[in-house]
């Protein structure tokens, strides 16, 4: 997930942008949303990993 601004959300694996509060909005209501969240969060701690591997060989 990416916020350039409060009002702006563009997710960083797809690149879908929408306005931040109508995208939670939409999120909040949906079927099954903290499983979905948990997966999500597991992917981004998976990037956040491989981004500091590639750092510290790039280093």
């Amino acid at each position: 997930m990416y916020r350039p601004t409060q009002e702006q959300f563009k997710c960083i694996n797809c690149k879908h942008e929408a306005n931040a509060d109508l995208n939670a909005a939409r999120y909040i209501a949906m079927d099954d949303i903290e499983e979905i969240i948990k997966k999500q969060n597991e992917v981004q701690k998976q990037q956040e990993e491989q981004a500091k591997q590639y750092e510290d060989i790039s280093a």
